[in-house]
């Protein structure tokens, strides 16, 4: 029925496809996105559902209803030198709009999910400087896996959270490779359990007392 805050973490289509649609329907106050001028079509949209285009200061925190956001990290397409290279959809489609992903920590019922868009080995470690610049506790019980768990990962930012569960969120059968059997075994490394979309559909995660409770659903 609402959609308070939508967080579009970069202008990838994967990851936008749908926002035209959730501001016309549901009307959004805030929009969080990335540094740099936004493209034209979501400013107008954002226009039409009086909706506020909104990028993040790191360490920002934002609480709808029993939900909290705060921004670890934030960056800007081309901005990046370290690390960057072109994907293969070309220009402004590849690892420098990836890497300006809007990475943050997302907490409700107890639980704290780190989400980091697409970013990639350059854009984590700027998450992995801003924490430790501001003192951003970055420790999740869930690690959504950075860019549907492509085989580009910076390990420490796998430490730096902590978590017990990752979850790969890709299509079944993507050309991409993703989730990337390197990703998996960083993840597994490091402790965490693996829920991935690609094999076992939606996947539904709660807290229970000290436990992660997983439910997953395939059509």
């Amino acid at each position: 029925r609402e959609v308070p805050l939508l967080i579009l973490t970069h202008y990838h289509a994967d990851h936008v496809g749908g926002a035209d649609d959730i501001l016309g329907r549901y009307r959004p106050k805030l929009v969080l996105v990335r540094a740099g001028v936004p493209p034209a079509w979501l400013t107008e949209a954002a226009t039409r559902a009086g909706a506020q285009l909104h990028t993040p200061v790191p360490g920002e925190t934002i609480t709808v209803g029993e939900a909290t956001w705060r921004t670890v990290s934030v960056g800007e397409a081309g901005a990046l030198t370290e690390g960057s290279e072109e994907g293969r959809d070309g220009v402004g489609d590849g690892a420098a709009e990836n890497d300006a992903s809007i990475v943050g920590v997302a907490e409700s019922a107890g639980m704290r999910v780190l989400l980091a868009g697409d970013a990639e080995p350059a854009g984590q470690a700027r998450a992995l400087r801003s924490a430790a610049l501001l003192g951003l506790d970055m420790r999740a019980d869930v690690l959504k896996l950075p860019h549907h768990g492509s085989a580009r990962q910076e390990p420490r930012f796998f430490a730096a959270s902590g978590a017990s569960l990752a979850v790969a969120s890709s299509g079944a059968g993507n050309d991409y490779g993703h989730p990337a059997k390197s990703a998996l075994d960083l993840a597994t490394t490091h402790g965490m359990a693996i829920a991935r979309t690609d094999t076992q559909g939606t996947v539904l995660v709660a807290r229970r007392n000290e436990a992660l409770r997983v439910t997953t659903r395939k059509e």
